[in-house]
């Protein structure tokens, strides 16, 4: 995937995305995009859906991993810095499997998830409260399985390349740049 546009914005609310993909629709009326991919920022993921309401929604399945081991980390499950797999192999796999259901189809996600707790109830008691409530309450019930699986995406399951194009572009800027700046090398 390669950018084709570009848009220096102040802030990044729906309101924001969806007057830039508004303007885009007006300028080019052939641009219908089939399907996306981000990361899981309502704003623009509400806002690509209204002005687009046919498009496809795909998330970036790093970013979903990346979540689930910060939420971990910051409940205190794991520890980031010392992620070793022989530290705690059984709070490893436990967060190992709530990763892996993005690759289920979304009909078994909410069945496999059950399962998986009801197995470490059953073992580690309520040790998992913390992270299972997160699960339950932001992926099952806000995201919801067909937002979070990428089990027949066929192509890119992240979107690492645009964020390493983003991280190459950010070292040539300085943060909040001139708008000359964009134009004068």
């Amino acid at each position: 995937a390669i950018p084709i546009f570009w848009t220096i914005m102040t802030h990044k609310g729906e309101e924001c995305y969806r007057r830039v993909f508004e303007f885009l629709k007006q300028k080019i009326p052939t641009f219908n995009p089939s399907s996306y991919m981000s990361d899981f920022e309502f704003g623009l993921h509400n806002a690509i859906k209204d002005v687009f309401p046919n498009i496809d929604a795909n998330h970036c399945h790093f970013h979903y991993a990346q979540a689930l081991i910060n939420k971990s980390t910051e409940i205190g499950l794991i520890n980031k810095t010392t992620i070793r797999p022989g530290t705690h192999p059984e709070i490893y796999i436990v967060v190992k499997q709530l990763i892996a259901l993005a690759l289920l189809p979304p009909n078994l996600i909410k069945i496999t998830f059950e399962n998986i707790k009801r197995v470490t109830m059953e073992t580690f008691g309520n040790h998992f409260d913390g992270l299972f409530g997160y699960y339950e309450r932001y992926w099952l019930k806000t995201v919801k399985p067909e937002g979070f699986s990428i089990y027949n995406l066929r192509d890119d399951r992240t979107n690492n390349h645009i964020e390493s194009y983003h991280r190459t572009l950010n070292m040539h800027l300085r943060k909040n740049p001139h708008p000359n700046q964009f134009f004068c090398k």
